[in-house]
């Protein structure tokens, strides 16, 4: 005798944008700590750094006096022959900037490159760079040609918008209408055209969410180019337009609150790796002190000046990324997360397992 089957259980309904905060915080945290190590987060913070995905932290300018007897005018003899030289040597300032913009280029083609490499790291709870070069130098060279693409775009359209916002106002004005309607107009076409600015500051802003939170995934997890890639975010969109939406409007205080968070970290990051830099200032300046080394604006002290201010700068920013890294981690698992609670095949993202002993 055979006995029916029971029904199998229902599917677990989809978490929404806000219950997926919670799981991508715990992922975060097990990513990073369980177990520590050292050596993971600096790599991984290196490439959060290479990637971009750590926000700007504004540091205090020094207001010491540089000069040697405390005027300006000492750089004067320094700066007369550089002059000059510039003047005679304009084909190869040319060629210095051409080398210049390529290797902008250059730059921005990396950067594009380890955001991959970051998605990899996190997706996978793994930093193994150059393997992640290998699999994404091609998917870091298509978004690279969408971020040129769209710059030269957007150039276009302000400049559009732009000519758009002068030219009613210069016809006004020099037609032969009144001077009250004139204003009038001019009022009118002001606030339609910043209507029109808000509006296209919206949408850069929707289509910069999107790329970088479901895009760019759905091309590392299918395989895919940019624009296959938008077309399947579009529609995974249509299908669960409600659910999307919800985690726009999420967005916005998530990312204040990150960005806070992030930085307080990195301020606190860059307030201890200030220590050793300011240590080794004052050994340095007692050094020369006790030598009696007088400080003079030279071609040599430029340099070092500038050399040893770029090294300062960039042992400062990276300590500061190292401190908010918990930041740019939770943003990519909660978007992950996100993502494949709205489709199962986009699911990279596992539960951490529970710590010994719960």
């Amino acid at each position: 005798m055979t006995y029916p089957q029971p029904p199998p259980p229902p599917e677990p309904r989809p978490l929404d944008a806000a219950q997926t905060i919670a799981p991508a915080l715990r992922y975060m945290w097990a990513m990073l700590t369980r177990p520590f190590s050292l050596r993971k987060w600096l790599a991984l913070s290196l490439v959060a750094l290479l990637a971009g995905m750590v926000g700007n932290f504004s540091m205090p300018s020094g207001g010491g006096d540089w000069s040697g007897d405390g005027n300006a005018e000492d750089l004067g003899p320094y700066l007369a022959p550089l002059a000059q030289w510039a003047s005679e040597n304009v084909g190869l300032l040319v060629g210095l900037g051409v080398l210049l913009l390529l290797l902008t280029l250059a730059g921005v083609y990396l950067a594009a490159v380890f955001r991959f490499i970051f998605l990899d790291s996190v997706a996978r709870n793994r930093v193994a760079m150059k393997r992640a070069f290998a699999e994404n130098w091609d998917r870091g060279l298509s978004l690279f040609l969408w971020n040129i693409g769209m710059t030269f775009a957007m150039i276009i359209v302000i400049c559009l918008a732009l000519a758009l916002t002068i030219l009613p106002f210069v016809g006004l004005w020099n037609g032969g209408v009144s001077t009250g309607l004139a204003i009038g107009l001019s009022i009118l076409l002001g606030l339609f055209f910043l209507l029109l600015w808000l509006l296209l500051i919206l949408a850069l802003a929707v289509i910069s969410v999107a790329l970088a939170d479901f895009v760019l995934p759905v091309m590392y997890l299918e395989d895919l180019g940019i624009w296959a890639a938008w077309g399947r975010t579009i529609a995974l969109i249509r299908r669960q337009l409600g659910a999307f939406a919800l985690y726009f409007l999420l967005k916005v205080p998530v990312a204040i609150a990150a960005n806070l968070a992030a930085g307080l970290l990195g301020l606190a990051g860059i307030v201890v790796a200030a220590i050793p830099v300011g240590i080794i200032a004052l050994i340095v300046y007692l050094v020369g002190t006790a030598a009696h080394v007088a400080w003079a604006w030279t071609q040599v002290t430029i340099f070092l000046a500038v050399f040893c201010g770029g090294v300062a700068l960039v042992w400062l920013v990276y300590a500061a990324t190292c401190a908010s890294l918990p930041v740019p981690v939770f943003r990519q698992a909660w978007a992950l997360w996100f993502l494949g609670e709205r489709d199962r095949r986009l699911a990279v993202l596992r539960p951490p397992a529970p710590a010994p002993g719960m």
